[in-house]
């Protein structure tokens, strides 16, 4: 029987926690620590998991760990990720947006390359079973050729109240780095292309920006894709359609629509809006995954490719979105 892969976890907020939850309902994982700065998270985590020890930093964890999952804020990622390799050997499961600094984390990827450990972003959305229908979908043709994708992401307000971050602008805050990785990942998963060009505008405090629109093209393709995100709505929604020359596609409040010329076919479909159960049970698919993977004895960090791309395609945007949304290439190595 295989030993239970043993994990810390990095921040004990809302992605923390949730993390931890499920991985105490696992008998393949068990929690050796939980780290967090702040002591009365620690406390808490003491109280949900009093089998592990929690600490204020990743340097202070002694015992070996297999696996470090970091869910700190987004200015945190990159020195945990870091951490989590070169002083822990161990692989890393990370919150989006797994990377920042894109020079750092191809760095942080040649790193984890060369000692044989995975990477791998948080990206749970793949893991939807809609989603995954959606990909079937475009596999088989039905939807011909691709021409646009549109994605709305509409919430009433930023979710500081556990997450702070999004606001403080030391930490990575903004509507960017907190819905952007979602559909941009979705954007070049679906397409099966990583971004080409990116024009961005956005609004709200500067270096914590409440609303963006973003317009895409993607390598290779015609496809074109329009984001639309923001903190502002009058109530929370998620959106996605997909323009094919064969059938259009659309996926909202749980209903997927495929029309076919004058023909409608309708789906139950998760609902990408929903911030409990669905992502409970999405998050849970990609531990399953993670831990499969682990246990086979990955040599490479495939997956942090995506993370790379999204980063590019963010640092992308803000620099579009500083030059009035002027149109910026992108260079995808």
């Amino acid at each position: 029987m295989t030993p239970p892969v043993v994990v810390a976890i990095t921040g004990y907020g809302v992605a923390g926690q949730l993390h931890a939850q499920l991985a105490a309902s696992r008998p393949d994982l068990t929690i050796a620590a939980i780290v967090d700065p702040d002591p009365a998270r620690r406390r808490q985590a003491r109280h949900d998991h009093p089998t592990a020890i929690a600490l204020p930093h990743l340097s202070a964890v002694r015992s070996p760990v297999d696996l470090v999952v970091i869910a700190s804020p987004p200015n945190s990622h990159d020195d945990d990720t870091r951490a989590a390799i070169v002083d822990h050997n161990a692989h890393v499961l990370c919150e989006k947006p797994a990377v920042l600094d894109i020079d750092s984390g191809r760095l942080t990827h040649q790193l984890a390359h060369a000692q044989g450990l995975l990477l791998t972003p948080v990206h749970n959305y793949l893991h939807s079973p809609t989603i995954r229908r959606i990909h079937h979908l475009i596999d088989t043709n039905t939807l011909g050729t691709l021409t646009r994708i549109t994605i709305d992401i509409t919430r009433t307000q930023p979710s500081t109240a556990h997450s702070p971050w999004r606001s403080t602008p030391a930490h990575g805050a903004g509507i960017l780095n907190d819905h952007g990785p979602h559909a941009l990942y979705l954007t070049h998963h679906l397409t099966g292309h990583p971004t080409n060009t990116v024009s961005c505008t956005t609004s709200g405090p500067p270096q914590a920006e409440h609303s963006a629109a973003l317009q895409l093209t993607l390598t290779d393709t015609g496809t074109t894709a329009n984001i639309t995100m923001t903190w502002n709505g009058q109530q929370r929604r998620t959106r996605l359609h997909i323009h094919g020359t064969r059938a259009t596609l659309a996926l909202d409040a749980g209903h997927l629509t495929i029309r076919t010329g004058n023909i409608e076919r309708h789906e139950p479909a998760d609902n990408l809006a929903d911030p409990g159960h669905t992502h409970t049970t999405w998050t849970h698919a990609l531990h399953t995954d993670t831990i499969a993977r682990i246990n086979h004895t990955p040599t490479h960090a495939d997956t942090w490719h995506d993370a790379l791309i999204v980063a590019e395609t963010l640092n992308a945007a803000r620099l579009s979105a500083k030059h009035n949304g002027r149109t910026i290439p992108l260079t995808n190595n």
